[in-house]
């Protein structure tokens, strides 16, 4: 019992910090759970010690009276009523699978629990025991005393680690395979079927070195891309785990933690990446090549990204944009990088700015674009005797004003130091960047689409060197395009046309153009996204981005279920043809790949959390699967 009321002390001191003192023992909402039990402890600590100092030794034989457990039994029943009621069920792994409750827990609520368990245990031994304590003579007492004082005193960090503690498991390969699968040039049949193991779900994969790396609720799977076999797991069963994972990259990140999340961020990225335990492992074989505690700040109005080797920040606002990579536990800063609005800053005799730069989650940029190997950003500057005065021309840094031009900057993410450099004139508002994917055409090598260079439509560069490869057509000259894919050998590029020349019907065609770099084209695919006699998606199907491969293109989407939350994760398939198929037609050889029915709870979910189908081309087959809620992932082959 004075164990329990020394441990108050400690818990407070360790929690409260510098607002430790007598003013806490003030009646407060907030502080009603550990005063009650320090009111208890005290209570059943001073009842001891009067009756013993009233009637030395009491009954040293026999049998206590009824009174003993009268009191004694209604105090724990008052105790064990708070526990049940004030304590989370949620604090150890062990009691939320019970509870079937999501595992969490805040410092307060385990200092709570700290200072119950000892408080517990004493009442239970006193009515197990059958008898008061005595304090006389003192050496039959003082052993005993110290030992339970010290138990008491070492209950909250033993209830601390025992809720920190989460099982983990873990398999890895020894060696690298020799070689990784080639990418599929077309797919037409089911390949292999994963499932996610227990009740967790898939949130996303990505293409690793050998084949998928799926992100589900509680890790990281590395499968086989030919066969869909596990080739390693780091999995935290029960626990609360985040994972960062970068396409192509050689390292993967998950972070253990047990707090809650803190108030969400504009960022939703962010959001998951708290400070916590951080393993880092490596992609190919799932070995641990790292581990360290990360405490990240909080991080405001920034964007936060987790590359394999380092931290980046981005933060833009008031044309201006700030970059900042730091060490991959986000603690030491490796190099700043500032576009400022002041004369001579950024160039010689130029005023220099950037729109509000912004990271997207699906690997795109705003003036920003983190790649495994480059960091780039973008940014605009004019000559201020092109203004009326410097004032003017920042002002209009936020604008289509034509006497600014784009600037891109490819940076070295370990250095900072420039690798090369490009400029277009005006007018120009903002960069959008974003990485070409993977190399497919024979002896290509990776590139970097731009857009929003108004006269020049999308410009692809070389991602080695920033040189042109090829330009599309912007808007003007067509119908809405956007690049889906590109490499040094050329470019897929996706349109929207309207699929019924006489408009009586509202449908529309999905149409994708492969380009060479001179402009030709050199392939086509059609895919109506109405209504389909026999193999099209229905109207109702949820369409996710285009997968684009050597030889065709797969289009992911899945059947909605009615009345339940849910449908069936399927792929639309086709191969590149000479020649336009026409409004409203497929093209030729289209194939439809269908999975199994899934069904899920709907419950609220921010933007970035809503379930969609999803296709990834990785070594060995396209993958293909639903966002946050889906159970499988399926690998679908040639």
């Amino acid at each position: 019992m004075l164990g329990t009321v020394l441990s108050v002390v400690f818990v407070l001191r360790r929690l409260e910090g510098d607002d430790f003192g007598i003013g806490l023992l003030a009646l407060a909402p907030s502080r009603g759970v550990w005063q009650l039990l320090l009111v208890m402890a005290v209570i059943v600590a001073a009842t001891m010690f009067v009756r013993d100092w009233d009637r030395l030794n009491p009954d040293p034989d026999g049998r206590v009276n009824s009174t003993f457990f009268v009191f004694l039994g209604t105090v724990l029943a008052i105790l064990l009523f708070v526990m049940w009621i004030e304590l989370p069920r949620a604090s150890f792994t062990f009691t939320a699978r019970v509870f079937d409750e999501p595992y969490g827990v805040s410092p307060d609520e385990v200092g709570h629990w700290g200072l119950s368990v000892p408080l517990l245990v004493g009442i239970v031994l006193l009515l197990a025991s059958r008898r008061w304590p005595r304090t006389s003579p003192w050496k039959w007492w003082t052993v005993p005393f110290a030992v339970g004082t010290a138990l008491a005193l070492l209950a909250d960090p033993a209830v601390r680690a025992l809720s920190e503690y989460v099982p983990t498991e873990h398999a890895f390969l020894v060696r690298v395979p020799a070689e990784s699968a080639p990418y599929p040039g077309s797919v037409s049949q089911p390949g292999w079927e994963w499932q996610a193991p227990g009740e967790t779900t898939v949130l996303r994969v990505e293409r690793g070195p050998q084949g998928p790396v799926i992100a589900i609720t509680d890790g990281l799977v590395g499968l086989d891309g030919r066969t869909g076999e596990e080739l390693w797991s780091y999995r935290r069963p029960s626990g609360s785990v985040s994972t960062a994972v970068q396409a192509g990259a050689d390292r993967a990140h998950v972070v253990l933690y047990s707090e809650p999340a803190s108030p969400r961020s504009r960022d939703a990225v962010a959001d998951s990446l708290r400070s916590g335990r951080v393993i880092v492992l490596d992609t190919a074989t799932g070995e641990v090549v790292e581990e360290f505690d990360r405490a990240l700040e909080d991080p405001g109005d920034s964007f936060v990204r987790v590359l394999p080797e380092h931290t980046a920040w981005v933060r833009g606002r008031n044309s201006s944009l700030h970059l900042e990579v730091r060490g991959v536990n986000g603690e030491e800063s490796l190099w700043r990088f500032s576009v400022p609005t002041g004369k001579d800053d950024m160039e010689e005799g130029m005023v220099c700015g950037a729109e509000r730069a912004e990271l997207y989650t699906d690997g795109s940029g705003r003036n920003v674009l983190l790649r495994v190997d480059q960091i780039l950003v973008g940014y605009k500057c004019a000559d201020p005797d092109d203004f009326d005065d410097e004032w003017q021309a920042q002002e209009l840094l936020d604008t289509r004003d034509e006497r600014f031009s784009a600037r891109l900057l490819s940076l070295d993410p370990r250095t900072g130091a420039q690798n090369w450099h490009r400029a277009w004139d005006g007018p120009v508002r903002a960069l959008y960047l974003d990485d070409g994917g993977p190399a497919l055409n024979e002896g290509a090598g990776p590139v970097i689409t731009v857009a929003g260079l108004s006269d020049q439509g999308t410009v692809v560069l070389d991602a080695a060197d920033g040189s042109d490869v090829m330009a599309v057509a912007g808007e003007e000259e067509g119908p809405s395009r956007s690049v889906v894919h590109a490499d040094t050998g050329g470019a897929v590029v996706s349109a929207s046309e309207e699929a019924w020349v006489d408009q009586e019907r509202e449908d529309w065609d999905q149409v994708f153009h492969r380009f060479d770099t001179s402009g030709e084209v050199s392939g086509v695919v059609r895919l109506p996204a109405g209504e389909w006699a026999g193999e099209r998606p229905s109207a109702s199907a949820y369409r996710g981005p285009a997968v684009v491969l050597a030889g065709g293109v797969a289009l992911p989407f899945r059947d909605a279920a009615d009345p339940d939350p849910g449908g069936t994760p399927s792929l639309l398939a086709a191969p590149f043809k000479d020649t336009d198929s026409g409004p409203g037609q497929a093209t030729g050889g289209a194939s439809l790949l269908a999975g199994v029915a899934e069904h899920w709870e709907e419950p609220e979910r921010g933007f970035e959390e809503e379930p969609r189908p999803t296709a990834v081309l990785v070594p060995g087959a396209v993958v293909s699967y639903t966002t946050h809620v889906g159970e499988r992932v399926y690998g679908w082959q040639p």
